[in-house]
């Protein structure tokens, strides 16, 4: 199976989350395959339900990170450190 989860800005402090997800067909019939992916889209849709009380309230603040936030840290020094520049009127 594949999942892939990301998000995009919106405006200032809000985002909008989007997943990706499938199975490979083998050489399955299509029946299986599409019983294996309802299967793998419930997963996604209870993973999603039981983490959107944690995503749509966290609040990430510098120093308050722990030793198992490392990876999490990188990142927002990637995000902090990336080049950026206001987007032009329309």
């Amino acid at each position: 199976m594949y999942m892939l989860f990301t998000g995009a800005p919106l405006a200032h402090g809000r985002s909008m989350g989007f997943y990706v997800y499938g199975v490979r067909d083998a050489g399955q019939e299509q029946e299986r395959v599409a019983e294996k992916l309802g299967s793998l889209r419930d997963l996604v849709q209870r993973l999603l339900a039981e983490d959107a009380p944690v995503l749509d309230t966290i609040r990430f603040r510098p120093g308050l990170l722990v030793a198992s936030d490392r990876h999490l840290a990188r990142f927002f020094k990637f995000v902090r450190e990336f080049p950026r520049a206001l987007p032009l009127d329309p």
